[in-house]
Parts: C-alpha cells; sequence; structure tokens
C-alpha cells in the first residue's frame, strides 16, 4: 500500500514536470522577439540628461534592434522618438561618520513609436529603471568602476525593455492584421 502511494505521487509530479516542460516549449515558439521591421530613432537625446549617457544608451538601443532582427533606415517604416533620457543619482544610507555608504542611480526614459503615417504604434511611454549600489570608502576607484557598469547595464535594461515591448506590440499588431474576421 505504501509502495502503490509513494508510486503514484512520483508519477504525479513526473507528469507535473512533463506539463511545466511543454508550456515552455510553447513559450519559446511564439517568436516575440524577433522583429522584422525598418526602423529610425530621433529626438531629443541629449536633452535632460548626460550626453554620454545619451550616446550610450543610443548604441545600447541600436544593438538592442540588431539582435531582434531588426534594421536601421534613414527611411525606416517605424519611427522611435526619444523625448528624454534622464539620469539621477540619489544618496542612500550613510554611515557613523554621516559618510554615504548607498547610492541609487535612477534612469527614466520618455519615448514613443510611430508608424510612417504618423499613427501612434506605442502611445507615450515612461521607463524607469533603478539600481542601489554600496560605496566603499577603502577603495573608491573599485566603487567608481562598479558604478559605471551598473549604469551600463541600466541602459542596457531600458534598451532591451523598449525592443521587447515593440515586439510583442508588433506581434499583436501582424496577428490582427492575419487573422480573418
Amino acid at each position: 500500500m505504501l509502495v502503490i502511494r509513494h508510486l503514484s505521487v512520483l508519477l504525479g509530479v513526473f507528469a507535473l514536470s512533463m506539463l511545466l516542460h511543454g508550456c515552455g516549449f510553447q513559450l519559446r515558439g511564439a517568436n516575440l522577439g524577433v522583429l522584422d521591421i525598418d526602423y529610425r530613432i530621433t529626438g531629443n537625446l541629449t536633452g535632460g540628461g548626460n550626453n554620454v549617457d545619451s550616446v550610450e544608451f543610443l548604441q545600447l538601443l541600436k544593438q538592442s534592434f540588431r539582435q531582434a532582427g531588426a534594421r536601421e533606415q534613414s527611411t525606416g517604416n517605424v519611427l522611435v522618438e526619444i523625448t528624454s533620457l534622464r539620469r539621477e543619482e540619489i544618496e542612500g544610507a550613510v554611515n557613523a561618520q554621516v559618510r554615504v555608504t548607498e547610492k541609487s542611480i535612477v534612469f527614466t526614459l520618455l519615448y514613443r513609436v510611430v508608424d510612417a503615417e504618423g499613427d501612434d504604434i506605442v502611445a507615450d511611454q515612461r521607463l524607469q529603471v533603478e539600481r542601489v549600489y554600496r560605496i566603499d570608502r577603502n577603495n573608491l576607484l573599485a566603487s567608481h568602476s562598479e558604478q559605471k557598469l551598473l549604469e551600463t547595464e541600466l541602459l542596457r535594461n531600458l534598451a532591451g525593455q523598449v525592443v521587447r515591448g515593440l515586439g510583442v506590440v508588433m506581434s499583436s499588431r501582424s496577428e490582427l492584421l492575419t487573422s480573418p474576421s
């Protein structure tokens, strides 16, 4: 009786794991990450933000589009309009000597995406990413290097969110256009 009970539990766990594995396979085949579009980027890439951050973000955004299969064209049928990219540094925790031991880096991106006719594909969007890091007063050079790495990671995250969001929207639009009414 005990063996049958253990065998049925084991069989149930196996069936559940196969079900979850099958769902993951279906999600991988959804092609949400493929963007077969021609795009161009315009807008206020230096307004409200550090020019170095804006240039780095633009490079990371183009890289994300390239990895998703999109092509940059001067007359692209999809226009990504950057309204602003803003960087903030917020001081956080302090130690017993009232010296800052943590800082928070915040990037805020305002953008929209329109088609060749000027119709909104993605209406005005605001994306914000934030990361807290510790400052090592005994090794300020390493703290600065860590800060720069975190900033690049945050900008890459923002670029990825723009491309993935556009991928989902474009996938939904193509399904609407190809589905019978």
